[in-house]
Order: C-alpha cells, then structure tokens, then sequence
C-alpha cells in the first residue's frame, strides 16, 4: 500500500468527520496520477475485506469511507 501512504497519514491528520477530496486533491497527495480506473465509484469503496485494494485499505485505515 505504499503508494497510499500519503493518503493514509492525511486522513489521520484531520479533525473532521467528513473530508472532501477531489481527485486532483488526491493526486497532489500521492504526488502521482491515480489510475483511469479511479473515475468508477466502485474502485473507491470500502469493503472491510482483509485482501482489499490498497486504495480501499487507506481510507479504512484511516477511519474514513469514501462517498
């Protein structure tokens, strides 16, 4: 999940339950391009399963739930 580090550590930081991030946001975050994939809603959603993908991982980890 490496790649998603950066995200994970953002998330933690903030104080507020709710955080909007545009894809852009994201991108300056990771400080790379998210994948084409990333425009489906479904790559984004948390599932809780133990073999998700990292990006799902990152905002569970940090306590977050994309919407």
């Amino acid at each position: 999940m490496a790649k998603y580090d950066p995200l994970v550590r953002y998330l933690r930081r903030q104080k507020a339950l709710e955080v909007e991030l545009s894809f852009r946001d994201i991108e300056r975050i990771l400080g790379g391009l998210l994948p084409k994939a990333s425009a489906n809603p479904q790559w984004w959603l948390v599932d809780g399963a133990a073999l998700a993908p990292p990006q799902q991982r990152a905002f569970a980890e940090a306590g977050y739930k994309p919407e």
